[in-house]
């Protein structure tokens, strides 16, 4: 029996995902998740995409059945990648009940329940998990704190995972990432973003190239689990 090599993009309708997931290496299968209608634009005709209505571990369940009916048997390998991430409208004091849960629920929330649904779906073996994340997370900023928040936590849910399943193969990391020039950073103002560049040993910012290769990294080397890997030219 042939095996198969499955990659799952949660959170594919981020600029940064587009930008990145088109250059990884060929996986037999590919899952792409959003709450948006829009999945990228490098999709095949073989990539399946599924849109979610509610963001729950039972509602990502029933996208993995419905999409990936298949026993543990039958993977070889499972690579997931969650984008999933929204920053802080205004400074902490300003920010509404409702912006506050909806960044709870983002950029927290949603991966947990990611990971308790490949857990539940797929049991453990050769997986790994991959959350997007951002040195400004790590080192905090005025009008991210939120952001910075829940982020970190992230550090602490791949440390948990790792323990409780890494002996099965299951693996979880965090990969922060410094300025590159795709998906929030449009944000910032340029003034603003130039002064955060310049704080990075590199100078400049980080290409794709490096990220994909970081992200190829943390696929194969299954010595990494429950980290924090930079990729930020020297920022952290």
């Amino acid at each position: 029996m042939i095996k198969k090599k499955l990659l799952i993009v949660f959170g594919s309708s981020s600029l940064l995902a587009k930008e990145t997931v088109r250059f990884l290496k060929a996986s037999d299968i590919r899952l792409f998740i959003s709450t948006k209608d829009k999945f990228g634009e490098n999709l095949n005709s073989r990539d399946l995409h599924a849109k979610l209505e509610t963001v729950s571990v039972e509602s990502i369940q029933n996208v993995l059945e419905k999409f990936l009916p298949m026993r543990r048997s039958e993977i070889e390998e499972i690579f997931v990648i969650s984008f999933a991430g929204i920053s802080d409208k205004s400074i902490f004091k300003d920010l509404s009940q409702e912006d506050i849960d909806q960044l709870v629920n983002v950029n927290l929330n949603s991966n947990v329940y990611l990971t308790s649904a490949i857990l539940k779906h797929f049991g453990v073996g050769d997986t790994s998990l991959v959350f997007i994340s951002s040195t400004r997370a790590l080192l905090g900023d005025r009008g991210l704190t939120m952001y910075s928040t829940t982020k970190h936590a992230l550090s602490g849910l791949v440390k948990g995972i790792s323990l409780e399943y890494g002996r099965f193969g299951f693996r979880a990391n965090v990969l922060s990432l410094g300025v590159a020039p795709v998906g929030l950073v449009n944000k910032v103002p340029e003034k603003r973003l130039r002064e955060i560049i310049k704080r990075s040993a590199n100078g400049r910012m980080i290409d794709v190239d490096s990220i994909v290769q970081s992200l190829e990294h943390l696929r194969q080397n299954r010595a990494l689990n429950g980290s924090t890997q930079y990729c930020d030219g020297g920022y952290y």
